[in-house]
């Protein structure tokens, strides 16, 4: 799952795919938000994950840019916090299913883990996107001061 989140929009956009990220994937997925949200001023703010390295060679629209966050910060990614709800709603889908997945074929228990999947981007809402956003910032005077962050 991709996801693409922000403080005044939520979930604006999320992608599910069978398999690992890949650096093409990912510059598609970037494609693929800008041309949907392309009349917006966005700025990228993405972590520095194998698959995100190129992102910033991308032929972007002129409203568009990416910026890293420095190494070993996830504390000032909400897509961490998007992805920690996620997650947790998918465990808890997944322990009310258990027994129908594992009697499944592939195929099927593919599809019922798609579903789930795609059901559970719900927990992402605005509200909860926001409060990341205020989270994140209660880090950057420490981090503007370049003062060491224990989380």
């Amino acid at each position: 799952m991709t996801f693409a989140v922000s403080n005044v929009g939520g979930l604006i956009y999320h992608e599910l795919t069978e398999g690992g990220m890949t650096g093409q994937r990912f510059n598609e997925f970037i494609g693929t938000v800008c041309r949907l949200y392309h009349p917006l001023n966005e700025c990228f703010v993405i972590d520095n994950a194998p698959a995100h390295r190129q992102a910033v060679n991308l032929p972007l629209p002129q409203n568009f840019s990416v910026r890293y966050l420095p190494p070993y910060s996830p504390f000032l990614n909400i897509c961490e916090n998007a992805f920690a709800l996620w997650k947790g709603n998918i465990k808890d889908s997944l322990a009310e299913v258990r027994d129908q997945l594992l009697r499944e074929d592939h195929q099927r228990r593919m599809a019922t883990l798609g579903q789930l999947a795609e059901q559970g981007t719900a927990v992402v809402t605005l509200h909860r996107m926001q409060a990341a956003f205020r989270g994140m910032q209660a880090y950057l005077p420490a981090c503007f001061g370049l003062n060491d962050i224990l989380v």
